[in-house]
Order: C-alpha cells, then sequence, then structure tokens
C-alpha cells in the first residue's frame, strides 16, 4: 500500500487521539472510543489541531449501518480520517462510500451539539451538525451544513430536532449525504426513525444553489480500487477518483 500526500489537513495544524484506540472497530469498541469525543468537538480543528478518532475503513464483520454509523461519526466530528483495512480486498460499492466521506476534505469545523442530554449522561450525542463558511471549500460546493443523526442502542430510536434546534429556517433544501435522495423537513424539523445500530447524514443546501437538481449522482459508483482523500492519496495499485 502507498501513502503520499499532506496527512494533516487543517492550517499549519498537527492532530491528536481524541479518544482510546478503537481495536479491531466491532461495535462496542467503536461505541467505547466515541465516549471520549464530546468536549471537544467545539474546538475549530483549523486553528488548534485536528482530532483524531482513530480509523475508518469498512469492517466485513459489521453490519452496513453499524459501519455507516462509524463513518458518519468519523465524518461529522470534522478531524483527520485515518483510513485503516485491507481496501484492496473491499467491494466496489464500499470503496465508493468510503471515496464519498474523503473526496472534498474541507476538515476542522466546529461541531455543534444540540443534544443536551448528552451533555449530563451518556456522553454519546443524538445529533452533530456542522455549519461551513462562506468561503470554505464545502459552502462553494454548495452545502451550507451537514447534520447527522445517531442511534447508538440496540432498539429503534426516534430522533428528532427543530429548525430553531438546528439553525435552520426549515425551507432549505435537504439531501442524503449517501443517496443524494431529496430529504422532505416536515414542519420544518429534521426526524427519523433510525433502526438499532444506525445513523442519518444529510446535507443542507446554500440557498439558490444553481447546481441543484431533483436528481443527482449516487453515492455509489463504478470505482477502481484507489481511495481518494483531498490531496492524499490511499491506493493499492492504482488511483480512481469519483
Amino acid at each position: 500500500m502507498v501513502i503520499r500526500g499532506r496527512l494533516f489537513l487543517g492550517k499549519g495544524a498537527s492532530t491528536y487521539r481524541c479518544g482510546i484506540d478503537v481495536g479491531a472497530c466491532q461495535w462496542h469498541e467503536h461505541v467505547t472510543a466515541s465516549l471520549w469525543t464530546l468536549p471537544l468537538l467545539a474546538i475549530p480543528g483549523k486553528r488548534t489541531c485536528l482530532l483524531n478518532v482513530d480509523g475508518v475503513g469498512w469492517n466485513p464483520t459489521l453490519s452496513d449501518a453499524e459501519n455507516l454509523h462509524r463513518l458518519t461519526f468519523a465524518f461529522i466530528t470534522m478531524g483527520s480520517l485515518e483510513v485503516d483495512g485491507r481496501l484492496e480486498e473491499l467491494p466496489l460499492d464500499k470503496v465508493a462510500l468510503l471515496n464519498k466521506v474523503l473526496a472534498e476534505m474541507d476538515r476542522g469545523h466546529a461541531v455543534r451539539c444540540p443534544d443536551e442530554d448528552a451533555f449530563t449522561g451518556r456522553p454519546l450525542p443524538k445529533c452533530l451538525y456542522v455549519d461551513y463558511p462562506p468561503d470554505s471549500r464545502t459552502a462553494r460546493r454548495g452545502i451550507a451544513k451537514h447534520i447527522a443523526l445517531f442511534n447508538w442502542t440496540d432498539k429503534p430510536q426516534y430522533t428528532g430536532y427543530t429548525a430553531a434546534q438546528l439553525g435552520l429556517s426549515g425551507r432549505e433544501a435537504v439531501r442524503d449525504f449517501w443517496t443524494g435522495a431529496t430529504v422532505p423537513l416536515p414542519e420544518g424539523h429534521v426526524t427519523a426513525l433510525l433502526p438499532p445500530r444506525s445513523s442519518r447524514l444529510v446535507e443542507v443546501l446554500v440557498q439558490g444553489w444553481h447546481r441543484l437538481k431533483s436528481s443527482v449522482q449516487p453515492a455509489v459508483a463504478s470505482v477502481g480500487t484507489g481511495v481518494i482523500a483531498g490531496d492524499a492519496i490511499i491506493t493499492s495499485t492504482n488511483a480512481s477518483a469519483l
């Protein structure tokens, strides 16, 4: 495996592990390691140093929902992204999901948590979101905000937040991060009935974004074995962008 490019992507930043080692990234290891992260999320990594929540990848012993939970948490926490595992053995649709996470590297923004229970009880947030400054790489692509909803439990969970709690007007255009499908906002709220150990990641589009279309390219596409992470390319034999 060859790794090249800038691995620390904040401006003048280094990176630091903000929790314990995730080990083989079984579900209980992902949950335990994530318990350490919440107090640090509001620190903008671009001005300090980037969080490192340890490795991401695709564990074939986990369900798709559990793997996407891990990818969603690593993405929304705005730290460095450390890709682990035997990428050359992954099915192409799983490589495409990794490419989706890594393709537009814009890390180190402050992360907000509207879940007050996470600050007074078990520190596993049911919701995190990131607002992107107008001059950021993500905003220039037409995305104003990412919102992630999480179910850390073994039971179905209804999760919802009002537009005001998420800094929305309720009239925004929203789409699913993974599929590009339009996400409705019932009464202006962001809600989801999440199966056990699952998550939802959506992106709020910049108002009036001229490239907004009702149909977009799906996250799963035909790709090579390369994984592209902004300026860093991780590949076994070749590199191929989505």
